[in-house]
Parts: structure tokens; sequence; C-alpha cells
């Protein structure tokens, strides 16, 4: 049998051209405070983060911890991501 997986790929719009104007150390800083801001929607949601690259982090819904509403979840983890980037 195959489980169904929602797939969540987020990363921040314009990230490379940011930090091309920015000191490293900011940009670092930067980081630092996105990822702990989007991974707790995320993991509320039953999201299991399976990999960061730069600033992108890919999650998984449904698998490996079984979810019925893994979709909606997947949903309501982005849109609880994206208000607290904008808050």
């Amino acid at each position: 049998t195959h489980a169904t997986a929602t797939i969540l790929y987020s990363d921040i719009e314009a990230f490379t051209s940011i930090a091309e104007t920015m000191p490293p150390e900011r940009v670092v800083q930067m980081l630092n405070e996105y990822f702990p801001a989007v991974i707790e929607p995320v993991e509320r949601h039953g999201g299991i983060v399976n990999q960061f690259q730069g600033d992108a982090m890919l999650v998984t819904f449904n698998v490996p911890v079984e979810d019925s509403a893994h979709a909606d979840q997947a949903v309501s983890a982005a849109i609880e991501m994206q208000q607290a980037v904008d808050g």
C-alpha cells in the first residue's frame, strides 16, 4: 500500500537578491529568526520538516504520521506561516 502525502515547499521570495545586499551575519540572523517562526505552525499542524536548503524548506504531511486531514492541515500551516512572516 502507498500512502498519500501533502507536500509543502516554502522559500523566501527574492532571497538571493536580498542576501546579496546584506552582510553575511545579517543573513544568518534573518534566517535564525525566520525558520523558528515558520516551523512552529508546521509542527502544530502535524507537518514534518524533511529538508532545509538555503532559505527553502520541504515539509510533508501524512507521512510518516497519518492524518486524514493532511491537506487541510498543510493549508492551515501555510496560512499561519504567511501570517507569521507578515505579522
